[in-house]
């Protein structure tokens, strides 16, 4: 379950970071076709997906607010911020 919640705060987090439809679609398109289950339970599955896609997952990390989420989310202190 952790897991799901590190995948959904990161997700969030690169519609309210970059406000950007644009990227917001490009990251759509790059988890087409998986299930889910492959989103909520396997996200190691999404970050290989995104990987795929050097473009947007520079787009995604090219925002500091990205990488502390990333950072919080591994280190549990996303779940005591309002953030």
């Amino acid at each position: 379950m952790k897991s799901e919640y590190r995948l959904a705060h990161l997700m969030r987090g690169a519609w309210v970071e970059h406000e950007d439809p644009k990227l917001l679609a490009d990251v759509a398109e790059a988890l087409a076709g998986l299930t889910i289950d492959d989103i909520t339970r396997r996200p190691n599955v999404v970050i290989r997906r995104i990987l795929r896609s050097p473009s947007v997952a520079t787009r995604l990390v090219a925002n500091g607010g990205i990488i502390k989420r990333l950072f919080d989310a591994y280190t549990d202190s996303w779940e005591y911020t309002n953030a």
